[in-house]
């Protein structure tokens, strides 16, 4: 059994496969295991993102037939060799830099300029200077955190959404008021109703959701948030081989967490954790609950 790729979806799946006592390989192509996980966990508010990873490195620690490999990238050619009868990959997603998210389906105007730089950018360690905007189509709350990292660095910030509110999804899970008490406290400006029309070195020209006029703010740098994009390079070769793949013994193959649908954390872990429990149970057993009234 294979696992590629040791974030929140193939750390959960190998850990539920050992406990049903399947020999796997985890292979992981970064050194530090965790995905996702690693780079979130660090910005502010969010450490205990860490105990998703901890714990399940805990658990595979002491399942011997685990075996676990950082630092290992995999291509098609070497999982075909491998010779394992089952493959899931794991292999995650990467955020859109291009303006692209939930609320336009295209790239703004100038969105290839050096000065837009990715949220893995930052994540990986990148520290802008002068003003940066932030434009918040993912609306949950990634662009708070890496927002109040900033102003943590001496960084002026200014918050665009296109939402009537800053991180609309927050008021669901009872995070809102204290996400932006967090955000006033650090001098954070907050624009919202603002859509993002283009990008020109200095200035981000927004326009006002509902009446479409436009409006200019200076800025040095553009942190665009919105869709993400799964890492499926791998799938897509290992499918142009899946007959060699056969040769070599392998039964089944999947994608699986942010590598099939980019979602949240829970999401990942739960998708590693249903594969690893369905896997050789053939058609998904199905519950459906019976409602029955009485008088």
């Amino acid at each position: 059994m294979l696992v590629v790729g040791a974030g929140p979806a193939g750390l959960e799946a190998a850990c539920a496969l050992g406990q049903r006592g399947y020999a796997v390989i985890l292979a992981e192509a970064e050194q530090e295991l965790g995905g996702r996980i690693n780079r979130e966990s660090r910005l502010p508010g969010l450490a205990e993102y860490a105990r998703v990873r901890d714990w399940r490195l805990g658990q595979l620690a002491r399942m011997p037939k685990v075996q676990v490999y950082p630092d290992n990238r995999l291509d098609a050619a070497s999982i075909i060799e491998l010779e394992c009868q089952h493959v899931l990959l794991a292999t995650g997603a990467r955020w859109r830099s291009d303006g692209v998210g939930q609320t336009s389906n295209r790239p703004f105007q100038g969105c290839e300029q050096a000065q837009v730089i990715g949220v893995e950018q930052v994540l990986d360690g990148f520290l802008p200077t002068g003003h940066v905007v932030i434009y918040d189509d993912d609306h949950y709350y990634l662009g708070s955190a890496i927002a109040l990292r900033l102003c943590a660095e001496g960084v002026r910030v200014t918050m665009v959404s296109p939402e009537n509110s800053l991180g609309g999804w927050t008021h669901f899970t009872d995070e809102h008021t204290q996400v932006m008490r967090a955000l006033i406290d650090a001098g954070v400006e907050v624009i919202t109703a603002r859509a993002l029309r283009s990008f020109e070195p200095k200035a981000v020209r927004l326009a006002c959701v509902y009446s479409g006029n436009e409006t200019e703010i200076e800025a040095d740098y553009l942190l665009p948030i919105g869709a993400r994009v799964a890492n499926d390079g791998l799938w897509l070769e290992l499918q142009r081989q899946r007959e060699s793949f056969a040769q070599h013994g392998g039964i089944s193959m999947q994608r699986i967490g942010d590598c099939r649908a980019p979602g949240i954390i829970a999401a990942a872990v739960y998708a590693g954790h249903k594969a690893a429990r369905e896997l050789g149970q053939g058609e998904a057993i199905v519950k459906r609950d019976r409602v029955v009234l009485l008088r």
